[in-house]
């Protein structure tokens, strides 16, 4: 078998989205098999449609996150099957796909045979890496019995940025050291990418102020526990960073700030996705994007990028009733 994918999934109201569906369907087209393993319980009528698309379902305990999920995955292929395949593309429910793009920079970047991992997107956070919402190995550190013991290490953290720290800037780091080439479909300049965070940040900094001047004022109108506005302090107080957290919370928080090339680029706003040619649109970013910019700039994005609107619509909608 020559590939093989490891979709991670996770729905708080364990069902399907057709969003899910469109993106399993074209992985299916690019890859020999896809293992669909999931941290939900998936309603008969959506498991029927599931099976007419993916060659394996595994339902596993709701915890390690996608790299629990992958690493099911990774030791069913282990175990169960003759030879390793040629390559192994992990990746999650946590990104709408362009029909216009997807395949063809998926198969794009398949056919650059000079690396040996790859992904849509390399940051500098904390270290060089691919970001792990999508990423390909080939048959070199598949092959690297240094690879399955860094897998078998992979264990549930309770927090999600220990996650981010040790196993996806981990994975990457690991494959550096070991000396296999890795690549990345978007490549931006250092220029660039110091100019995109430096942007980011200014934007941080003026909401943090704006939510520090609230915050402020609207402490001072409560006076008993029952005041309507001691919800929107509360989440005021988190979005400020007062409420207790660790020495360790801190410094990460400072790392980011002082970090010359600190930038997601899945989380820019409309008029930066829109120059970027990337086949992906974050799930959790498109609901800030309709607060912020509104439905008719999301549409206007989706048909210019190929996202199927109707789709992230009605998965926005099933996400805020749950």
């Amino acid at each position: 078998m020559k590939s093989i994918c490891i979709f991670a999934h996770f729905n708080k109201n364990n069902t399907l989205e057709e969003y899910i569906i469109d993106y399993l369907n074209a992985i299916k087209e690019l890859v020999d098999e896809v293992i669909f393993v999931s941290s939900s319980e998936i309603d008969t009528e959506k498991e029927i449609i599931l099976n007419k698309i993916v060659g394996k379902i595994i339902i596993k305990q709701n915890q390690g996150y996608d790299f629990g999920s992958w690493k099911e995955g990774l030791f069913f292929i282990k175990n169960n099957y003759i030879n390793l395949p040629n390559e192994i593309i992990l990746c999650n429910d946590s990104c709408y796909i362009s029909k216009n793009s997807f395949k063809k920079t998926i198969s794009y970047m398949q056919n650059k045979k000079k690396y040996d991992f790859w992904g849509i997107t390399r940051n500098y956070s904390f270290g060089l890496h691919i970001q792990t919402y999508f990423i390909s190995l080939n048959s070199r550190p598949i092959n690297d019995k240094k690879f399955w013991d860094l897998v078998d290490s992979w264990e549930h953290k309770n927090r999600k940025i220990n996650y981010i720290l040790k196993y996806e800037i981990g994975l990457s780091k690991f494959l550096i050291n070991q000396k296999y080439k890795m690549g990345s479909y978007i490549k931006l300049s250092f220029y660039r990418l110091s100019i995109l965070s430096l942007k980011y940040k200014l934007i941080f900094i003026n909401q943090y102020l704006g939510n520090a001047i609230k915050y402020l004022l609207m402490k001072n109108l409560i006076k008993n526990k029952n005041n309507t506005n001691l919800e929107k302090v509360e989440k005021l107080k988190t979005n400020l960073f007062l409420k207790k957290r660790s020495f360790q919370d801190i410094i990460k928080l400072l790392n980011i700030m002082l970090d010359p090339l600190n930038v997601n680029l899945v989380f820019l706003d409309l008029r930066d996705t829109i120059k970027i040619d990337s086949p992906f649109l974050k799930v959790s970013r498109v609901k800030e994007i309709l607060e912020k910019e509104g439905f008719n700039k999301l549409e206007k994005l989706c048909i210019k990028k190929g996202f199927n609107y109707k789709n992230i619509l009605e998965h926005q909608k099933n996400m805020s009733k749950s």
